[in-house]
């Protein structure tokens, strides 16, 4: 896949980010060099795609396209072409903004809505036990109806090491337990349909597209992003310097590239890599210029 000079070889039809750790810095802003380098990349025909946990839209300053709006892309810009929201629901956008892929996300959402009992009666016995146990948790949503809303019941811990042995008991337990499956983001745990996750949502938009796997590159830097990673559905893989540990090994497991940078300056490394810039040591020279306030 590599050649003499380093670059990866592979063509690329769409690269798919994370934004939480991943594209956004602190304060949710993207860097200058980093809107300049994806303007460059859409500008060579390759679909730009984010994948997160946030909502599309909703929650002004929270979800997806606002922060797209301040930080001058969305709509106004022509990317992200298309957007996953919540891990599961798609969304492309028109010339009247973002719109939803209604048929899949109304089809994924009734799949949740028929399996939210049973998660929501897991999630009671969790909160239960782990309170019993001395094991700080709550819930992130304040009510059950958002939890029907957004496709998962997330249970936040204040240890991180509490929230891995959680997930670890969790994937055990819901093995068993038909179609629900779950995932950890940091401290966060989340229980969602088995159809739900990013990986999954990605290959069904690939499929609408119809884009080989192989010409689609992932791009992200925690454990809910492993599902589009790990080489599974055989998408191209990359992550960063400040990903989790995790992550940087399933990422090499599956022949992908580990950038020796973080956050967006990281981004830049791998779209250098991938031949995606057009001169030759841009993304080092332009992340010297950037300046983001916390």
């Amino acid at each position: 896949m590599s050649n003499a000079r380093g670059k990866l070889s592979c063509p690329i039809d769409m690269i798919v980010l994370d934004l939480d750790g991943t594209l956004l810095e602190h304060g949710k802003v993207i860097l200058p060099s980093v809107k300049r380098a994806l303007k460059e990349v859409v500008k060579r025909d390759v679909k730009v795609t984010t994948a997160s946990g946030r909502q599309a839209s909703g929650r002004p300053g929270e979800d997806q396209i606002s922060i797209f709006e301040r930080n001058g892309l969305g709509a106004a810009a022509g990317f992200p072409h298309y957007i996953i929201a919540d891990e599961q629901e798609i969304y492309h956008l028109t010339s009247s903004g973002y719109e939803p892929y209604a048929r899949y996300n109304d089809e994924i959402r009734r799949a949740w809505i028929q399996a939210w009992p049973k998660a929501r009666k897991i999630a009671s016995a969790e909160l239960k036990r782990l309170s019993a146990a001395g094991i700080p948790v709550r819930l992130e949503f304040s009510s059950q109806e958002e939890e029907k809303q957004r496709g998962k019941i997330i249970l936040l811990f204040e240890s991180l090491d509490y929230a891995k042995a959680e997930e670890s008991f969790l994937k055990k337990l819901l093995n068993q337990e038909g179609p629900l499956t779950c995932n950890r983001h940091f401290n966060a745990v989340q229980i969602l349909h088995y159809r739900a996750g990013k990986g999954n949502t990605v290959k069904k938009l690939s499929e609408y597209l119809g884009l080989p796997p192989s010409r689609i590159l992932c791009i992200g830097d925690s454990t809910h992003d492993l599902s589009m990673l790990d080489g599974r559905y055989g998408f191209l893989a990359a992550t960063i310097s400040s990903a989790e540990e995790e992550v940087k090994q399933a990422v090499r497991a599956c022949g992908g590239y580990v950038a020796s940078k973080p956050r967006g300056k990281g981004i830049l490394e791998i779209l250098s890599k991938w031949n995606l810039l057009a001169r030759s040591g841009e993304a080092e020279n332009e992340t010297g210029k950037d300046r983001c306030s916390s």
